[in-house]
């Protein structure tokens, strides 16, 4: 699923492109001695013969070896194609709930479709999580709500791993570049904080290693929140994983959009900024009704 090779993988895949090398380069030194061995006589066998097969033989071994890791890694990218498609499934399956309750919003009255956003969020959590975590371990998905003044990021739902996520709040080290990036329209991929930690991240304990965040902007760059997925396992989102949040982000989207369609922004505060959905990296379940908490997760 677009995984990075762990430190050992790396390693052992160019060992064996060494190895590769030199048997080729071996074989083609026993090649060149052909003429100096003719007519030696190592143990009853003609030396130029010797030179000659054990040519062939270390050449043809460097072979083998090439076309078995080629068709090794032909299957492991039919096992990924596969993967992929059963995904793809999966979310055709665990997301039409959340589409049902999405298209239902708009017959609703203003006061009713907020709170059919409350049930859009939490389906939208507990589908996200549930669709992750047969290859995410232990993940986390959660919605945020921007407060109409833009000073805090607040919780409106989460699902997956049993422990509720922090909030955003002005004023916090890690929560104004949070909220930044939201208004910017900016994604966010963290693979490991001890590695690489998000900008504002003082934090030396935590029960997540890898983040992904999206914000929950509407088509013409109006910034409503923010979905995040965490894991307690560095690594953890690939291209798939993270084409996989932003989908359930652009749901998120419009549902909002239908809670405070554009006529009623104007008491939720001017939030604009174009959009820039490209990831940047590192630095670069239940429900929760809205409430001050602690530090957010980042």
């Amino acid at each position: 699923m677009a995984r990075v090779p762990g430190r050992a993988r790396r390693f052992g895949r160019a060992l064996l492109t060494l190895v590769v090398l030199l048997l080729a380069a071996v074989g083609g030194w026993l090649f060149s001695l052909r003429d100096e061995f003719a007519g030696t006589d190592l143990r009853g066998y003609d030396g130029a013969v010797l030179a000659l097969w054990g040519g062939i033989a270390l050449v043809l071994l460097g072979i083998v070896i090439q076309v078995v890791r080629g068709w090794r890694q032909d299957l492991a990218g039919d096992r990924g194609d596969l993967e992929t498609a059963d995904l793809r499934i999966a979310m055709k399956d665990a997301l039409r709930p959340l589409i049902g309750l999405i298209s239902r919003m708009p017959d609703l009255r203003g006061e009713l479709r907020v709170a059919q956003l409350t049930a859009v969020s939490d389906n939208a959590a507990l589908a996200l999580a549930k669709l992750l975590m047969s290859h995410v371990e232990r993940a986390r998905a959660s919605v945020y709500a921007l407060d109409p003044d833009g000073g805090a990021l607040r919780v409106v739902a989460y699902g997956g791993r049993g422990e509720r996520p922090g909030e955003f709040v002005r004023g916090g080290s890690a929560s104004d570049p949070a909220i930044d990036r939201v208004r910017a329209g900016e994604t966010l991929v963290v693979d490991d904080w001890r590695s690489d930690p998000p900008a504002g991240f003082s934090k030396t304990e935590s029960d997540w290693r890898s983040f992904v965040a999206v914000p929950i902007v509407s088509g013409d760059g109006y910034a409503y929140g923010m979905l995040t997925v965490d894991s307690p396992r560095p690594r953890s989102f690939g291209d798939t994983e993270q084409y996989t949040v932003a989908v359930v982000a652009d749901l998120l989207a419009v549902a909002f959009a239908i809670a405070y369609p554009a006529a009623e922004r104007a008491d939720r505060g001017d939030r604009t900024d174009r959009a820039d959905r490209s990831p940047r990296r590192g630095r670069g379940a239940a429900s929760a009704r809205s409430g001050v908490g602690g530090a957010g997760t980042l």
